[in-house]
């Protein structure tokens, strides 16, 4: 069915996320197939649970291609970095999402 598809699973967790249906999350995310998009979701999921360490882990663990013009690893990384108590935390290049701003251009290196 549609959620072997991860896209899809991407798509009914992100609406289980909005209408703050966290308990139905973790068994959706256990069974969905295997996509970086869903370690995504599942790094959300700990962040939303109050396990900031295990986005950080999944964050850390996965091999990540290059995106432009994508930042949702990186605000994910920024989220669970200040609930730990280092929001001044660097992005870490590994993530591999652009140094831009959402409206393209490079942010200084300052």
């Amino acid at each position: 069915g549609p959620l072997h598809d991860p896209l899809a699973v991407v798509e009914l967790d992100e609406l289980y996320a909005e209408l703050g249906l966290t308990e139905k999350r973790g068994p959706l995310l256990a069974r969905a197939p295997g996509h970086r998009f869903i370690v995504e979701r599942r790094a959300d999921l700990a962040l939303a649970t109050g396990n900031p360490a295990e986005t950080i882990r999944l964050l850390t663990a996965t091999p990540w291609p290059r995106e432009h013009q994508r930042y949702v690893r990186t605000e994910l990384y920024q989220k669970a970095k200040a609930a730990l108590g280092e929001p001044d935390a660097e992005v870490p290049e590994f993530l591999n999402e652009d140094n831009l701003a959402r409206f393209g251009a490079y942010w200084p290196d300052r």
